[in-house]
């Protein structure tokens, strides 16, 4: 065994620079503010597709209704509105029970998010964080209709 060659590597110190560890926290947090935003968007896109998913289901089971009765209700519409977490809804009928819209508007975490669906089945985004499209339809980005 070699004396001489074990004790060279005593003086070397190994590791890691502080321009090297500095860049690495630099692309970290880089990367964080880029993923962090865009990860808290899809989580709240998520979160309103059950919302969405609710209405649907409501309005299928308010045309059900219609097509027992020929009204969606009399004084108020005949069909319990959804309960689902971070929506509220309501049912708005006409006078004539023949119109209804029905509402779904975000609590907590998805304040600022409304939908509407009403007997004909038109879907309007009314509130949205990143604003609501001109046409009517759903969207889960806001700004312009989804797909």
């Amino acid at each position: 065994m070699n004396q001489a060659s074990g004790s060279s590597l005593q003086g070397k110190c190994t590791g890691f620079t502080l321009i090297e560890l500095m860049t690495v926290v630099a692309v970290v947090a880089i990367l964080g503010t880029v993923a962090l935003p865009a990860y808290g968007d899809y989580v709240s896109r998520a979160r309103a597709s059950s919302g969405l998913s609710a209405l649907m289901v409501y309005h299928l089971k308010m045309e059900q209704r219609h097509m027992d009765t020929w009204r969606y209700g009399a004084d108020e519409c005949a069909v319990p509105v959804p309960q689902v977490e971070n929506f509220e809804f309501s049912c708005r009928l006409d006078k004539d029970g023949q119109r209804y819209v029905a509402t779904a508007t975000g609590v907590d975490r998805l304040r600022g998010y409304v939908y509407t669906i009403d007997q004909a089945g038109k879907r309007k985004t009314v509130e949205h964080p990143k604003g609501a499209p001109e046409r009517s339809c759903w969207t889960l980005k806001g700004g312009q209709c989804d797909g």
